[in-house]
């Protein structure tokens, strides 16, 4: 298993690299020439590619157990910045999509440890899952709010649900709900979210009703506020 997933690392490093330099030559040599929505869309992309480096180069330096974060690093944050960062990332698939993304939060200092690429990445698996399941015309929500020892942040869509038999089953490596055909995806991004909750002291889990759509939680521990940045 390690032999393949440095094999997969390695092959991903030089096109997503490639990428980055052209996206970085693109902006600084083109950025006053670039329309301002247009621009906004370049420096998503060029971060993502950043935070695909990194965790290619974590992979190839771990192995295997990179998928799970072995070199999570922790730092007090808040945690609405890197929803709204996610969101961003996810608007266009959205709009093609023609699913409505809302917000919704009670406060913008909740703080969290945090390992910035390793949540993002979470929340880009949880929400670009919602968005994926979700039928033309209707709304995904995000919500954030703390509880009295978490940060919680839910992910609802009012898609189909999940089956009943795949239930106990979701957060296992390479599982599929075996009648989803037209939908991309290997099966692993729900196991790699509950490592990365794990390293971070958190849970992962959901609710979900046929014909209604699913809802997933990630809680994660109130950073001290005896914890200074």
């Amino acid at each position: 298993m390690d032999t393949d997933v440095e094999t997969i690392a390695h092959e991903l490093r030089t096109p997503v690299c490639a990428l980055r330099a052209s996206l970085l030559m693109l902006l600084c040599e083109m950025r006053d020439q670039i329309p301002a929505d247009a621009l906004v869309l370049l420096d998503v992309a060029e971060q993502s590619c950043g935070r695909i480096e990194r965790i290619v180069g974590e992979l190839l330096g771990t192995g295997s157990r990179g998928t799970a974060g072995t070199d999570t690093v922790l730092v007090v944050q808040p945690i609405t910045p890197l929803v709204e960062q996610t969101l961003q990332a996810l608007r266009c698939y959205a709009r093609a999509s023609k699913v409505t993304v809302r917000l919704q939060t009670r406060s913008q200092d909740i703080r969290v440890a945090a390992d910035c690429d390793r949540l993002i990445q979470v929340l880009f698996n949880l929400l670009s899952n919602a968005i994926k399941f979700s039928h033309p015309g209707s709304t995904v929500t995000l919500r954030i709010l703390a509880t009295a020892s978490a940060a919680r942040i839910s992910v609802t869509d009012y898609g189909d649900g999940i089956p009943r038999a795949f239930r106990n089953r979701i957060f296992q490596r390479y599982e599929r709900v075996r009648n989803d055909t037209h939908t991309p995806g290997n099966g692993i991004g729900l196991s790699i979210c509950r490592s990365i909750v794990q390293q971070h002291g958190g849970k992962i889990h959901y609710r979900s009703a046929l014909g209604r759509g699913s809802k997933f939680y990630l809680d994660l521990p109130l950073a001290s506020v005896s914890i200074k940045l």
